[in-house]
Order: C-alpha cells, then structure tokens, then sequence
C-alpha cells in the first residue's frame, strides 16, 4: 500500500490506479482492522507522534504532505529494526500508556503536563527514545535520563542506509535486552509488531523494502522475551497463520527464545507464539560461503534481483561445477529460474541423482501477495521478486551425519530455453 501511496504522491500524480490494486487494498486494510479490532495488548516500542508538528510541516514545508511525514516517522523504526506495533499523540503520552519502550518524535511545543510526564518517567527509570534535532525537543526534555538521542538525516527516498543507523539499532536492542524484552539481532530492514488477541500472543514479520529494483529476501533473527509475553517454561515454536509453517527455536537461554524467520521480499509472516517443539528453520548457506568450491569459470552477479541476497553464482560452461559438503539429513539447492536457464546434473555423494532444470516463464508465476492479512496477490512485480523461494532441488531422509553435493553443468537446455545458464544462490540445511 505504501508504494501505492509513494507513487500517487510523486511521479504518477496524473495516473488512477488499477483495479487489482484498489481491491488488494480493500482486502487488506478489511483484514488488518479485523485483526486490530481484536488486539487486547500491544508489546514493544510505542511511536509518539507530533501531531501539530506534522500539520505545520504540511502547511509549511514545500512540496511534502502529512501523508509522507508519517511514513517517515514510521521509516526510521523499521530501518532500525526494532518491534513497533503500536502510536500515540505525543500529547497524550504518560506513565502509564508509555508501553514497553516509547519513541517519541520531534517533542516540542507541548503542554506543561505532557513536559511533566515525559520527564517524571525518564527519572523514575524509564527508558525511551527521543528523535529530532535541538531545536525539534524541548528544552526541558533535552539531557534526560535513560534517554536515547538521534538526529537522523532526511531520508531522500533511495536507500535508507543512514551511517549510524546500525549503530543506533544496536543501542536500542541492547537496552531492550537489558530490560528482559524481545529483541532483533541488530539492524534488520523490516516491521515486527507484536500483540495478544483473545489469550494468543501474535506476531508479523514484515520484509519492507524501500525500491523494489532492489528487493532481497531476509532472514531475521529475533529473541522472544518469554517474560514479557506470559510464556511459561519449556519449549515454544511459531506456528504460521496464513503459510502453515511451524518453526522451532534455535535456541532458549532462560528467559529468551531465539528463532530464524525467512521472508520473501514484499512478503509477511504472521503466526503465534505456541507451546510445544518444532524443527528449527533451515540454515541458508547463501553462494558467497567459503565453504563452497567452485570448479570453472563462474561467474558472480551482485544485481540478482530475485535471489536471496541479491546476489549468485552462475556458469553456462559444460563440466562447471559446485560442491558443497555439510552435515544434515535435508538438503535444499536455492536458484533463479528464468527463460535462459538450462540444466545441470546433480549429484550426492558421488551418485547422480537428478538433473536440475532452471527454465521458467515468469508469466506462469504467480503474482506477489504483498499483505499478511489477504490472499490477493500482484502481478506486476515479476521482473524484480518471485514471491517464495526458487528450489531447484530437494533431498531428505538422509543418512545422519556428512554429506557432499555436487552440481555439474551439463552443457543442455530445454527448447523453450534461450540459453544455457545455471544458477546457484544458496543451499538450505536441515537436522531433524
């Protein structure tokens, strides 16, 4: 919706949207109110906005509107990567509506209780975040305690890669670690909302991307304070809403559990926290591993635009070849398909298997359903992301212990084809 909405408000000001989008956003925003209809607690950091603020940055700033100041507010919580699930007006903020770890943006020019409420929380060992310049936050509120802050750049709308963001991002899930929070791994680009409906604790994994030229796949690393979420002892696990996914954690120490979440871009996963096991994500070996060989002349490509990273190797030359050697009982071999992509034989210690084919029409493919809370999907994003992951081939049940693959290019393709290329991007293991 967001890139609709930047879109109408730059370059296509003159252009309707389309009717697929007009009802993707009707299903969309219908799903999320149902969901935040029945929201009775929300966890995480809570965005105070100026709201006086923004109406005079709309009168009085040059060619920006209300519409974008909000985005940008909401721009620096995600490029931070910090749980935000819910906002306020700065001038109703006080001690008892702070949430877990309140963000409060350009605080000036308010009312002498709100002043007095802010500072009673910051000395009664409060922590919080005050973003703005000097002459954005008032006077009384400068220098507090427990207080971080930032005065960030303008963001021009290209690459949201400020130099001290991941700084600050560490800063920030620190704090949150030290206080028994929920946390990210430092600076993961994306939305993570948390919140109980109906006794079930909820969560969404958003993969934001700023251009969608430049969309990659992620996977995060995030760390469930159990104590924060009334969890008991014991193992949990993420079990998918939408995508059936059950996803085990990583690892539990004491109070924190720590999962591995894998998110095509545009894409969301929503799921709830459930008591009980479930295997751990796979570990993604992305094609940049020094644990891989390379035979050959291939050849690495930094600008895959639907690859997991953004990058892969790839080679059109028979007899190039990759191995990989890992220990797991599955194994996964991640690529791009696309019309000029030919075969190549695979095989798994030392016997031949199968033969990959990577050609695909991207007109079969479905579209990208860009929203956690409807089934709708987009088609006009193809050229840049497919909306899951390209398996060009699977193994399981394996033998515990070590094992080694090999891919062989094998110098054929399939008619439709127009070319000859094999392209790795990852391998995917898994230990049940």
């Amino acid at each position: 919706i967001k890139i609709f909405a930047d879109r109408a408000r730059a370059r296509e000001k003159d252009s309707l949207i389309t009717q697929e989008q007009v009802s993707f956003m009707k299903a969309t925003l219908d799903g999320a109110s149902m969901a935040a209809q029945n929201a009775e607690k929300a966890y995480g950091c809570r965005l105070f906005y100026n709201r006086n603020a923004l109406l005079w940055m709309n009168k009085n700033a040059q060619g920006s509107d209300l519409g974008e100041y909000s985005d940008f507010h909401f721009s620096f919580l995600m490029n931070l990567g910090i749980t935000a699930t819910s906002s306020a007006r700065i001038e109703d903020f006080n001690t008892s509506n702070a949430g877990d770890f309140p963000v409060l943006f350009t605080p000036f020019q308010l009312p002498k209780k709100t002043v007095s409420q802010i500072r009673s929380y910051a000395k009664n060992g409060g922590s919080m975040m005050i973003i703005g310049s000097t002459n954005t936050v008032d006077p009384e509120l400068q220098n507090l305690p427990n207080t971080i802050y930032w005065v960030p750049p303008l963001n021009d709308g290209k690459d949201f890669a400020d130099p001290d963001a991941k700084e600050m991002a560490k800063k920030i899930n620190d704090l949150l670690k030290a206080q028994g929070l929920s946390f990210q791994n430092g600076q993961q680009l994306g939305l993570w909302p948390m919140w109980k409906s109906k006794g079930t604790n909820y969560m969404q994994i958003v993969n934001f991307q700023y251009r969608i030229e430049k969309a990659v796949s992620r996977v995060y690393k995030i760390n469930i304070s159990r104590k924060q979420l009334g969890l008991g002892t014991g193992p949990y696990h993420l079990e998918g809403v939408y995508d059936k996914r059950s996803i085990g954690s990583d690892s539990s120490d004491g109070d924190i559990l720590s999962f591995s979440v894998f998110v095509p871009p545009f894409e969301s996963f929503i799921c709830t926290v459930e008591p009980g096991e479930a295997p751990p994500a796979p570990k993604v070996i992305n094609n940049t591993d020094p644990r891989i060989i390379y035979n050959g002349d291939w050849i690495y490509n930094n600008k895959a635009l639907v690859s997991f990273n953004r990058d892969e190797h790839y080679s059109l030359n028979k007899g190039d070849n990759i191995e990989f050697t890992f220990t797991g009982d599955e194994i996964s071999v991640l690529g791009t398909k696309r019309e000029n992509r030919g075969h190549a034989d695979v095989f798994l210690d030392g016997k031949k298997i199968y033969t990959i084919d990577g050609y695909s029409d991207r007109l079969d493919e479905p579209g990208i359903r860009t929203s956690a809370h409807s089934t709708q999907r987009l088609t006009q994003y193809l050229n840049y992301v497919i909306p899951e992951k390209q398996v060009l081939f699977s193994a399981s049940k394996l033998p515990k212990g070590q094992h080694t693959i090999k891919i062989i290019v094998n110098g054929t393709k399939q008619n439709r084809a127009s070319g000859y290329r094999v392209a790795i991007d990852a391998f995917e293991v898994k230990s049940n």
